[in-house]
């Protein structure tokens, strides 16, 4: 460890000049009067750090400073033969076969969509074939092994008919006063 051979102490100044204006009033012959400008004085750029050194007993043996990183490490070429590069070899785009799976898509949606229009064109043909088959699935332990279709739409219609008599007898014989009063009594 080398004592330094001073002690150096750093006192900044505290001293703060104020800069005062000075009026300077001059005279200007274009406009016939006094023309009075505001002049001010600064003061001058010095160092605002005040530095005291004090000697010391113990003096530090002077020596040069070090070499630099760039002085000791020799400077040399980093790759100084290069190996050649050569392009990967190319190999042709493999051509990807998607038509066979496209005219299957295709396929279906045309499907789907004939079965569509179908639908919408023949709807009441097929509203009159599910209600034939319902009625036929309702009514065959009525009739037995009787499969007409004339006859299971008669007798279903019959059935329908007397369904609703009952209700529309049942409506009529409503009577809201009566209700009412048993629902305030209950």
């Amino acid at each position: 460890f080398n004592a330094p051979t001073s002690s150096t102490l750093y006192i900044p100044t505290l001293r703060r000049e104020r800069i005062n204006p000075i009026l300077d009033v001059s005279e200007n012959p274009k406009v016939g009067g006094r023309n009075p400008t505001v002049c001010y004085e600064l003061p001058a750029l010095e160092n605002v750090r005040r530095v005291y050194t004090f000697p010391t007993f113990d003096k530090a043996p002077i020596s040069a400073p070090a070499p630099f990183l760039q002085d000791l490490i020799e400077k040399m070429d980093p790759i100084p033969e290069k190996p050649h590069i050569e392009a990967p070899p190319t190999v042709p785009p493999v051509a990807i076969q998607l038509a066979p799976r496209l005219l299957t898509i295709r396929r279906k949606k045309m499907k789907k969509h004939k079965r569509r229009k179908r639908y919408d064109r023949d709807f009441f043909k097929y509203q009159k074939y599910h209600k034939e088959k319902k009625l036929r699935r309702c009514q065959r332990s009525d009739l037995g092994t009787c499969f007409n279709v004339k006859k299971l739409s008669k007798k279903a219609e019959r059935e329908f008919i007397r369904r609703m008599k009952a209700h529309l007898a049942e409506l009529e014989s409503f009577k809201p006063e009566q209700y009412v009063e048993e629902t305030i009594a209950a």
